[in-house]
């Protein structure tokens, strides 16, 4: 019978725990207000039973706050919520300790309002509460049922709509925001990817494309988005140092620099290219040093010998004048030379090919050579 009647209490005191009361309060000094008040459990007596208390009036607005949990004054006070089903820790920006030093007012929050916190006492079954500060830590549970009815009792419908509206609305855009960042990352990640592969031959080093893949990770993050591929190129020292130009080749095929060192491995073929140039100028250079050196060798021989260098007559090529003559019908006559008879008033042409041809001096219209005009005498 005495173990029935205790088990009775337990159950009775259990009730009393889980359960929310709410009142409205009336004060000369606070003026009207309401509260609800649920009672939680926890830690060790006697703070085996502390109150959370959700406050508000027109005036002074929403007061969210743990009271009966021992002393709060010390410094570097922090309230962390964690609510069943949701693996979030919402922690408390700011906690003022009441002016008793017995009580955690939350005055602002890290990652969610004050209406958020509230919307959650609505929609949940529990939620766990750490107290700390440098004195110690504190842990409590607290039961949500029945706390809708008293939050709609204590804040008035049109608020509570109102910021639960707004709360809709903020989820909604925060979704979108969400969706477009997503779009973003991917459409990023692609474009990385495409153009990594499309040099993937060119085998740059480790460092360098690492370096590449931040540069590209970087500028299409800042809104390039108009790279159609990547272009490289070989530098004056690229067979000493294995070292290359990048380019991004935009889509209106102008070219924009990839500022930064990079480097090949030596098996890459832009290396192999590299090299096989170089080859290809040394043995040029080479060859024109042999004939310069053979040239030097026939001139000092042709002053020994006082006789004239024969690569000089095979230079000296004459070239041998030539005229255009236009007459009055438009023909044209390509004339090695002419002789003007002025007593006769004639003009006697000898054409390229050797042949003559006499025509009136009259007939002419004009004589140039080089594209400089003639005067007829």
């Amino acid at each position: 019978m005495k173990k029935f009647i205790l088990l009775i209490i337990i159950l009775s005191s259990y009730k009393s725990f889980s359960q929310w009361s709410y009142k409205t309060v009336k004060s000369d000094f606070d003026g009207v207000y309401r509260k609800a008040t649920t009672i939680g459990s926890g830690d060790e007596y006697p703070y085996k039973n502390p109150y959370l208390t959700i406050k508000y009036n027109k005036k002074d607005g929403l007061d969210i706050y743990i009271s009966g949990a021992g002393y709060s004054a010390c410094d570097n006070r922090e309230v962390i919520f964690k609510f069943n089903n949701d693996d979030v820790l919402y922690k408390s920006k700011y906690i003022n300790e009441g002016s008793n030093n017995d009580s955690w007012f939350i005055t602002s929050l890290e990652n969610i309002t004050e209406f958020e916190l509230i919307e959650k006492f609505s929609k949940h079954n529990y939620f766990s509460v750490r107290l700390r500060n440098d004195c110690g830590i504190k842990d409590y549970r607290f039961s949500l049922k029945g706390s809708t009815k008293a939050i709609k009792y204590v804040i008035p419908k049109e608020l509570l709509n109102s910021e639960f509206e707004r709360i809709k609305l903020k989820r909604k855009i925060n979704l979108q925001e969400a969706t477009k960042a997503e779009k973003r990352k991917r459409f990023r990640n692609n474009e990385i990817n495409r153009l990594l592969d499309s040099i993937k031959s060119v085998k740059f080093d480790k460092t360098s494309i690492e370096r590449i893949y931040l540069t590209i990770e970087r500028d299409i993050t800042k809104g390039l988005n108009n790279i159609k591929s990547i272009k490289v190129k070989p530098r004056y020292d690229t067979t000493k140092g294995r070292w290359v130009d990048v380019f991004y080749v935009l889509n209106d095929d102008t070219e924009k620099k990839i500022f930064g060192y990079h480097r090949v491995e030596s098996n890459s073929p832009i290396m192999i290219k590299a090299k096989r140039l170089e080859d290809i100028r040394n043995a040029d250079r080479i060859l024109k040093e042999k004939i310069k050196d053979s040239l030097a060798k026939l001139e000092s021989n042709s002053k020994k010998t006082n006789s004239p260098i024969p690569i000089k007559k095979v230079n000296k090529v004459k070239t041998e004048k030539i005229y255009i003559i236009t007459t009055s019908n438009g023909k044209i006559i390509k004339s090695k030379g002419y002789r003007v008879n002025n007593k006769k008033r004639i003009t006697d042409i000898q054409r390229v090919d050797g042949t003559f041809v006499r025509l009136r001096t009259s007939k002419i219209i004009s004589i140039k050579q080089n594209g400089k005009e003639l005067l007829i005498n």
